[in-house]
């Protein structure tokens, strides 16, 4: 795959993710991370050779998202709630911007979290 940090839905991602509070990006091993007081609450990566952005959903949603053949089980971390979303094909932006503000909840000190989407 071409070069991640110039992928077009990376640009989103980012966007998306920089603008929660106390948020950064960090590269550890080469693919863009989100974190909250470096903490990672989601991942910008590539996955069978197809684009995708990891979050946390939680060990209890697992099954529910697997369900949907658009996810997958994180490598790794899978087994600690996070899962992967393919961003290839149509995407639904307002359900990924849905994902990483629960994602930043689930790993973001309580002081930061944000509200509950109505």
């Amino acid at each position: 795959m071409a070069s991640m940090r110039a992928f077009p839905p990376l640009t989103r991602i980012r966007k998306l993710a920089l603008a929660l509070p106390e948020t950064d990006e960090a590269a550890p091993f080469g693919d863009p991370w989100f974190r909250v007081r470096a903490k990672m609450f989601c991942c910008f990566t590539s996955h069978e050779d197809r684009p995708a952005v990891v979050v946390k959903v939680g060990k209890e949603n697992l099954d529910l998202f697997l369900k949907d053949r658009r996810f997958y089980k994180s490598p790794y971390i899978g087994n600690s709630g996070w899962v992967g979303l393919f961003l290839d094909g149509t995407v639904d932006w307002d359900e990924v911007s849905t994902l990483i503000r629960d994602s930043f909840n689930r790993v973001a000190p309580k002081a930061l979290r944000l509200p509950e989407a109505k």
